[in-house]
Protein backbone atom coordinates (compact mmCIF):
# COMPACT_ATOMS: atom_id res chain seq x y z
CA UNK A 1 0.00 0.00 0.00
CA UNK A 2 1.54 3.63 -0.96
CA UNK A 3 0.89 5.73 2.22
CA UNK A 4 -0.68 9.26 1.47
CA UNK A 5 -0.75 8.54 -2.30
CA UNK A 6 -3.30 6.91 -5.05
CA UNK A 7 -0.51 4.73 -6.70
CA UNK A 8 0.08 1.33 -6.11
CA UNK A 9 2.45 -1.29 -5.77
CA UNK A 10 2.37 -2.11 -9.41
CA UNK A 11 1.03 1.12 -11.21
CA UNK A 12 0.54 4.88 -11.09
CA UNK A 13 -2.51 6.88 -10.49
CA UNK A 14 -3.19 8.36 -13.68
CA UNK A 15 -4.94 11.40 -12.11
CA UNK A 16 -4.78 13.72 -15.35
CA UNK A 17 -7.43 12.18 -17.26
CA UNK A 18 -10.38 13.00 -18.31
CA UNK A 19 -13.54 13.22 -16.08
CA UNK A 20 -15.49 10.86 -18.02
CA UNK A 21 -12.71 8.63 -18.72
CA UNK A 22 -11.75 8.32 -14.78
CA UNK A 23 -15.56 7.25 -14.39
CA UNK A 24 -15.75 4.95 -16.87
CA UNK A 25 -14.68 2.08 -14.11
CA UNK A 26 -18.01 2.97 -12.47
CA UNK A 27 -20.57 3.04 -15.70
CA UNK A 28 -18.52 -0.52 -16.34
CA UNK A 29 -16.79 -1.62 -13.04
CA UNK A 30 -16.76 -5.28 -14.96
CA UNK A 31 -13.94 -6.29 -16.83
CA UNK A 32 -15.67 -8.30 -19.84
CA UNK A 33 -18.73 -5.79 -19.56
CA UNK A 34 -15.94 -3.28 -20.63
CA UNK A 35 -14.13 -5.73 -23.10
CA UNK A 36 -13.58 -4.79 -27.10
CA UNK A 37 -12.77 -7.20 -29.60
CA UNK A 38 -10.42 -7.00 -32.66
CA UNK A 39 -9.43 -9.48 -35.39
CA UNK A 40 -5.83 -8.85 -37.77
CA UNK A 41 -4.88 -10.52 -40.37
CA UNK A 42 -1.23 -10.67 -40.93
CA UNK A 43 0.86 -11.24 -43.63
CA UNK A 44 4.07 -13.29 -43.01
CA UNK A 45 5.85 -12.41 -46.30
CA UNK A 46 8.81 -11.13 -44.92
CA UNK A 47 8.15 -12.95 -41.54
CA UNK A 48 8.57 -16.43 -42.58
CA UNK A 49 12.00 -16.14 -44.29
CA UNK A 50 12.94 -13.36 -41.97
CA UNK A 51 12.13 -16.22 -38.85
CA UNK A 52 13.99 -18.85 -40.86
CA UNK A 53 17.18 -17.15 -41.77
CA UNK A 54 17.88 -16.19 -37.88
CA UNK A 55 17.41 -19.77 -37.02
CA UNK A 56 19.86 -20.90 -39.98
CA UNK A 57 22.24 -18.95 -37.73
CA UNK A 58 21.56 -20.85 -34.96
CA UNK A 59 18.68 -19.42 -32.93
CA UNK A 60 15.24 -20.96 -31.54
CA UNK A 61 13.39 -17.96 -32.80
CA UNK A 62 9.44 -18.52 -33.28
CA UNK A 63 6.46 -16.25 -34.37
CA UNK A 64 5.41 -16.02 -31.22
CA UNK A 65 8.48 -14.70 -29.72
CA UNK A 66 8.01 -11.84 -32.25
CA UNK A 67 4.49 -11.21 -31.20
CA UNK A 68 5.83 -10.81 -27.44
CA UNK A 69 8.99 -8.07 -28.74
CA UNK A 70 6.65 -6.90 -30.88
CA UNK A 71 3.87 -5.96 -28.32
CA UNK A 72 6.81 -4.81 -25.69
CA UNK A 73 7.59 -2.02 -28.92
CA UNK A 74 4.13 -1.21 -29.29
CA UNK A 75 3.53 -0.64 -25.37
CA UNK A 76 6.89 1.46 -25.64
CA UNK A 77 5.38 3.73 -28.67
CA UNK A 78 2.03 3.92 -26.98
CA UNK A 79 2.37 3.39 -22.99
CA UNK A 80 -1.42 4.00 -23.08
CA UNK A 81 -1.46 0.31 -23.94
CA UNK A 82 0.30 -0.65 -20.56
CA UNK A 83 -2.64 0.65 -18.23
CA UNK A 84 -5.25 -1.86 -16.19
CA UNK A 85 -8.42 -0.95 -14.03
CA UNK A 86 -7.99 -1.67 -10.60
CA UNK A 87 -10.14 -0.67 -7.81
CA UNK A 88 -12.27 1.24 -9.40
CA UNK A 89 -8.76 3.58 -10.72
CA UNK A 90 -6.98 3.60 -14.26
CA UNK A 91 -3.55 3.04 -13.14
CA UNK A 92 -0.29 2.89 -15.65
CA UNK A 93 1.89 -0.29 -14.84
CA UNK A 94 5.08 0.15 -13.48
CA UNK A 95 6.59 -2.92 -15.43
CA UNK A 96 6.31 -4.38 -18.40
CA UNK A 97 5.27 -8.17 -19.02
CA UNK A 98 3.90 -10.86 -20.98
CA UNK A 99 2.32 -14.19 -19.68
CA UNK A 100 1.63 -16.83 -21.36
CA UNK A 101 0.25 -20.62 -21.49
CA UNK A 102 2.79 -23.57 -22.85
CA UNK A 103 2.53 -27.35 -23.15
CA UNK A 104 4.46 -28.47 -19.96
CA UNK A 105 4.19 -32.43 -18.89
CA UNK A 106 0.41 -33.81 -19.28
CA UNK A 107 -0.91 -30.23 -19.56
CA UNK A 108 0.12 -26.62 -19.38
CA UNK A 109 2.02 -24.66 -17.47
CA UNK A 110 1.47 -20.94 -17.45
CA UNK A 111 4.38 -18.09 -16.33
CA UNK A 112 5.30 -14.54 -17.54
CA UNK A 113 8.18 -12.82 -18.53
CA UNK A 114 9.40 -8.95 -17.31
CA UNK A 115 10.73 -6.86 -20.31
CA UNK A 116 12.58 -3.95 -20.26
CA UNK A 117 12.22 -1.04 -22.50
CA UNK A 118 15.49 -1.83 -24.18
CA UNK A 119 15.28 -5.30 -24.80
CA UNK A 120 15.95 -6.38 -27.88
CA UNK A 121 13.97 -9.40 -30.43
CA UNK A 122 17.39 -12.12 -29.32
CA UNK A 123 16.98 -10.59 -25.77
CA UNK A 124 13.26 -11.62 -25.59
CA UNK A 125 13.75 -14.51 -27.42
CA UNK A 126 16.58 -15.49 -24.96
CA UNK A 127 13.64 -15.03 -21.83
CA UNK A 128 11.17 -16.81 -23.24
CA UNK A 129 12.82 -19.87 -23.93
CA UNK A 130 14.73 -20.07 -21.28
CA UNK A 131 11.16 -19.00 -18.82
CA UNK A 132 9.56 -22.51 -21.15
CA UNK A 133 12.46 -24.06 -20.24
CA UNK A 134 12.17 -23.77 -16.28
CA UNK A 135 8.34 -24.31 -16.35
CA UNK A 136 8.61 -27.67 -17.95
CA UNK A 137 11.32 -28.68 -15.46
CA UNK A 138 8.99 -27.77 -13.05
CA UNK A 139 6.21 -29.40 -14.43
CA UNK A 140 8.50 -32.66 -14.54
CA UNK A 141 9.66 -32.30 -11.36
CA UNK A 142 6.26 -32.41 -10.18
CA UNK A 143 6.63 -28.56 -8.91
CA UNK A 144 3.94 -26.85 -7.20
CA UNK A 145 2.74 -23.35 -7.72
CA UNK A 146 -0.24 -21.04 -5.84
CA UNK A 147 -2.87 -22.48 -7.69
CA UNK A 148 -1.80 -25.92 -7.09
CA UNK A 149 -1.71 -25.52 -3.43
CA UNK A 150 -5.07 -23.68 -3.00
CA UNK A 151 -7.20 -26.01 -5.52
CA UNK A 152 -6.88 -28.79 -2.52
CA UNK A 153 -9.00 -26.14 0.11
CA UNK A 154 -12.09 -27.26 1.14
CA UNK A 155 -14.92 -25.03 -1.23
CA UNK A 156 -15.99 -23.04 1.92
CA UNK A 157 -12.24 -22.31 2.72
CA UNK A 158 -11.13 -21.36 -0.71
CA UNK A 159 -13.67 -18.94 -1.25
CA UNK A 160 -13.58 -17.00 1.84
CA UNK A 161 -9.80 -16.75 0.67
CA UNK A 162 -10.81 -15.45 -2.59
CA UNK A 163 -13.00 -12.98 -1.73
CA UNK A 164 -10.35 -11.70 0.61
CA UNK A 165 -7.73 -12.00 -2.21
CA UNK A 166 -10.35 -9.28 -4.35
CA UNK A 167 -10.79 -7.14 -1.30
CA UNK A 168 -6.73 -7.20 -0.71
CA UNK A 169 -5.95 -6.59 -4.07
CA UNK A 170 -9.07 -3.46 -4.85
CA UNK A 171 -7.26 -1.39 -1.42
CA UNK A 172 -3.62 -2.64 -2.80
CA UNK A 173 -2.33 -4.60 0.24
CA UNK A 174 -1.72 -7.68 -1.25
CA UNK A 175 2.06 -8.96 -0.72
CA UNK A 176 4.28 -7.77 -3.38
CA UNK A 177 5.06 -12.06 -4.16
CA UNK A 178 1.58 -12.00 -5.28
CA UNK A 179 2.03 -9.54 -8.32
CA UNK A 180 5.41 -10.93 -8.90
CA UNK A 181 3.85 -14.64 -8.88
CA UNK A 182 0.30 -14.46 -10.47
CA UNK A 183 0.54 -14.35 -14.31
CA UNK A 184 -3.14 -12.08 -14.37
CA UNK A 185 -0.93 -8.93 -13.22
CA UNK A 186 0.76 -8.45 -16.52
CA UNK A 187 0.34 -6.24 -19.25
CA UNK A 188 -0.64 -8.87 -21.82
CA UNK A 189 -1.51 -12.14 -21.51
CA UNK A 190 -0.79 -14.52 -24.93
CA UNK A 191 -2.23 -17.92 -25.78
CA UNK A 192 -0.42 -19.72 -28.26
CA UNK A 193 -3.12 -21.28 -29.90
CA UNK A 194 -0.96 -22.41 -33.61
CA UNK A 195 0.61 -24.49 -31.29
CA UNK A 196 -2.14 -26.50 -31.21
CA UNK A 197 -3.32 -26.30 -34.93
CA UNK A 198 -6.31 -23.78 -34.31
CA UNK A 199 -6.84 -20.53 -35.63
CA UNK A 200 -7.31 -17.86 -33.10
CA UNK A 201 -10.68 -17.03 -31.46
CA UNK A 202 -11.75 -14.20 -29.40
CA UNK A 203 -10.28 -14.41 -26.13
CA UNK A 204 -12.84 -13.37 -23.28
CA UNK A 205 -10.26 -11.59 -20.32
CA UNK A 206 -9.53 -12.31 -16.79
CA UNK A 207 -12.32 -11.53 -13.95
CA UNK A 208 -9.09 -11.49 -11.51
CA UNK A 209 -5.52 -9.97 -11.71
CA UNK A 210 -5.55 -6.32 -14.28
CA UNK A 211 -4.56 -7.85 -17.29
CA UNK A 212 -6.16 -5.46 -19.87
CA UNK A 213 -5.03 -7.53 -22.99
CA UNK A 214 -5.78 -10.52 -24.14
CA UNK A 215 -4.23 -11.76 -27.51
CA UNK A 216 -4.58 -15.24 -29.02
CA UNK A 217 -2.51 -16.33 -32.01
CA UNK A 218 -3.04 -18.60 -34.44
CA UNK A 219 -1.59 -21.29 -36.82
CA UNK A 220 0.02 -20.18 -40.05
CA UNK A 221 -1.57 -21.28 -42.60
CA UNK A 222 -1.62 -19.86 -46.81
CA UNK A 223 -4.53 -17.66 -47.86
CA UNK A 224 -5.21 -15.00 -51.03
CA UNK A 225 -3.77 -11.45 -50.19
CA UNK A 226 -4.88 -8.15 -52.14
CA UNK A 227 -1.64 -6.24 -52.86
CA UNK A 228 -1.25 -2.84 -52.95
CA UNK A 229 -1.22 -3.06 -56.87
CA UNK A 230 -4.66 -5.30 -56.42
CA UNK A 231 -2.75 -8.48 -57.16
CA UNK A 232 -4.10 -11.03 -55.84
CA UNK A 233 -1.42 -13.68 -54.51
CA UNK A 234 -1.17 -16.77 -52.15
CA UNK A 235 1.06 -15.91 -49.11
CA UNK A 236 1.56 -17.23 -45.47
CA UNK A 237 -0.72 -15.68 -42.55
CA UNK A 238 -1.76 -15.92 -39.04
CA UNK A 239 -4.88 -14.35 -37.20
CA UNK A 240 -4.65 -12.66 -34.57
CA UNK A 241 -7.41 -12.39 -31.78
CA UNK A 242 -7.39 -9.13 -29.50
CA UNK A 243 -9.15 -8.41 -26.90
CA UNK A 244 -8.99 -5.54 -24.46
CA UNK A 245 -10.40 -3.46 -21.98
CA UNK A 246 -11.67 -0.15 -23.34
CA UNK A 247 -11.47 1.69 -19.83
CA UNK A 248 -7.50 2.38 -20.41
CA UNK A 249 -7.99 3.74 -23.56
CA UNK A 250 -10.04 5.50 -26.68
CA UNK A 251 -10.65 3.68 -29.87
CA UNK A 252 -8.29 5.74 -31.51
CA UNK A 253 -5.59 4.59 -29.67
CA UNK A 254 -6.56 1.00 -30.00
CA UNK A 255 -6.85 0.87 -33.29
CA UNK A 256 -3.47 3.03 -33.43
CA UNK A 257 -1.99 -0.46 -31.31
CA UNK A 258 -3.43 -2.64 -33.39
CA UNK A 259 -1.93 -1.22 -36.45
CA UNK A 260 1.48 -1.13 -35.13
CA UNK A 261 1.26 -4.54 -34.09
CA UNK A 262 0.74 -6.06 -37.34
CA UNK A 263 3.06 -3.41 -38.90
CA UNK A 264 5.97 -4.66 -36.72
CA UNK A 265 4.80 -8.37 -36.97
CA UNK A 266 4.89 -7.86 -40.86
CA UNK A 267 8.51 -6.49 -40.47
CA UNK A 268 10.22 -7.92 -37.42
CA UNK A 269 13.70 -6.01 -38.62
CA UNK A 270 13.24 -2.98 -36.45
CA UNK A 271 12.62 -5.30 -32.95
CA UNK A 272 16.47 -6.39 -33.97
CA UNK A 273 17.55 -2.83 -32.37
CA UNK A 274 17.21 -1.32 -28.79
CA UNK A 275 13.86 0.65 -29.06
CA UNK A 276 16.04 3.82 -28.17
CA UNK A 277 17.77 3.24 -31.62
CA UNK A 278 14.72 1.99 -33.45
CA UNK A 279 12.88 4.19 -36.15
CA UNK A 280 10.09 4.37 -34.16
CA UNK A 281 6.63 6.77 -34.36
CA UNK A 282 5.89 9.22 -31.74
CA UNK A 283 2.81 8.13 -29.38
Amino acid sequence: MMLFSKDRRDGIYLKDLASFKKFLPWIMPGINQSAVYFRSQVDLKKTVPFIQAWNEKGGQLTLFQVLAAALLRVGLEIPAMNRFVSGRRIYERRERSVAFTMKAGDGDATTKVRLRPGDTLSMVSAQVLAAIHKEREAAAGQGRNIFDTLQHFPRWLLRLIMGLWRILDYHDLLPRVIYDMVPMYSSVYIANLGSYGIDAPLHHLFDFGNVSLFITLGNIHQAHITTPELNLELRPIVNLGITMDERIVSGHTAARAVTRLKELMEDPSPLEFPWENADRREP
